[in-house]
């Protein structure tokens, strides 16, 4: 008899071709999601230092005192917004909920009527406002880049997944 000519165990070089393909879209994988992440952080950098600052450096600095506590329910749970007055450089007193502006919380009694806050606020339009605080302007921010973000990330994951 002779020798068998076929075999069932693959050849050698194949198995490790495969195996550093493998690798290889692994690697290619985690470099384009860090990639995706790293460009996230710098479009939100690039509208801080574009968009937030320059609200910043045009802003009125002012106190306003918080009136009274809204609750409202959020997905998992509720969610605490200030309603604060304050008063513009012309006088006009403005009653406004800080929702959107860094204020909001989801502990209940961090907000307290009667207390004081720092806020920033639009010299042109007052209703537009932030608390002066890193959360603030954060989530001024984040509000302000939210659709470039948007886009940012699912033009990224389809570039991971498609291309």
């Amino acid at each position: 008899m002779g020798k068998p000519t076929g075999s069932l165990e693959p050849e050698r070089p194949i198995l490790i071709k495969l195996l550093k393909n493998s690798i290889s879209m692994h690697i290619d994988f985690l470099t384009g999601t860090w990639l995706v992440l790293v460009s996230a952080v710098l479009v939100e950098l690039l509208f801080y230092l574009f968009v937030t600052r320059r609200f910043i450096a045009n802003a009125i600095k002012t106190k306003a005192k918080i009136v009274s506590v809204q609750q409202a329910q959020g997905i998992r749970t509720a969610v605490y917004t200030p309603v604060i007055t304050f008063s513009d450089l012309a006088g006009k007193i403005y009653t406004e909920p800080a929702v959107m502006t860094g204020a909001s919380s989801i502990v209940r009694g961090v907000s307290q009527e009667g207390d004081e806050i720092n806020i920033l606020y639009n010299k042109d339009n007052p209703k537009i406002f932030i608390m002066d605080t890193f959360q603030g302007r954060y989530v001024y921010t984040i509000k302000r880049s939210a659709i470039v973000l948007l886009l940012v990330l699912i033009i990224g994951i389809a570039a991971l997944f498609f291309i």
